[in-house]
Parts: C-alpha cells; sequence; structure tokens
C-alpha cells in the first residue's frame, strides 16, 4: 500500500543567509537530533526546494508521521552556532494548493 504524504510549506528565519544545502541539512538535522534515524526513515521525509528570494522551503513528509517532524522543526532554534526559525506556513496533500512554484527535477 502506498503511503500518503503532505507537502509542507515553511519560512526560514535566520540572521545569516543560507543556501539550498544549508537549509536541507538544518531541517534534516531537526528531525534527526529529535527522533533519530528510525523516525526520520519512516516519516520519509524530503527536501524538495527552496527560495532564497522568499525564504521558503518546501519538504514533503509521510502522514503517520507529520505531527512529529513539525514538532522537530518548531524545536530547531540553532544551525552552526546562529539562531534559525523553521515556522511551518502551510500543509497540503498536493504542491499546488500551498502556492508554491516547485520547479521539479527529474
Amino acid at each position: 500500500m502506498k503511503d500518503k504524504k503532505r507537502y509542507v510549506l515553511i519560512k526560514v528565519q535566520s540572521l545569516v543567509n543560507l543556501d539550498s544545502e544549508e537549509i536541507k541539512k538544518a531541517i534534516y538535522q531537526a528531525s534527526l537530533t529529535l527522533w533519530g534515524e528510525g523516525g526520520l526513515s519512516k516519516a520519509n521525509l524530503r527536501f524538495l526546494e527552496y527560495d532564497a528570494k522568499t525564504n521558503l522551503a518546501l519538504i514533503c513528509v509521510n502522514t503517520g508521521e507529520l505531527e512529529n517532524t513539525l514538532c522537530a522543526l518548531a524545536l530547531k532554534v540553532k544551525y552552526n552556532e546562529q539562531p534559525i526559525a523553521l515556522r511551518t506556513i502551510k500543509l497540503s496533500g498536493t504542491i499546488k494548493s500551498l502556492g508554491f512554484s516547485h520547479k521539479k527535477t527529474s
């Protein structure tokens, strides 16, 4: 049976400019620190894209682990000794309804 997934739009707030790879690491670190490798695996967390102009990141997560992932993101307060906040803006079952212009790469 196919797992249902939800797309999460995240606002990244930081005092320093971070690139896409750093945001990706911060998001994975948040979940890994709180729930460990098993929790990260269950969540099937996938970083899809980061828009540096709007500071918005797009991730995909299994619905069963959605609350755990949101909790981990909310608790992430530092990355590389710099303050960071990962604020959940919107949740949806489709990227289109988030209003985020995702450039699909294959």
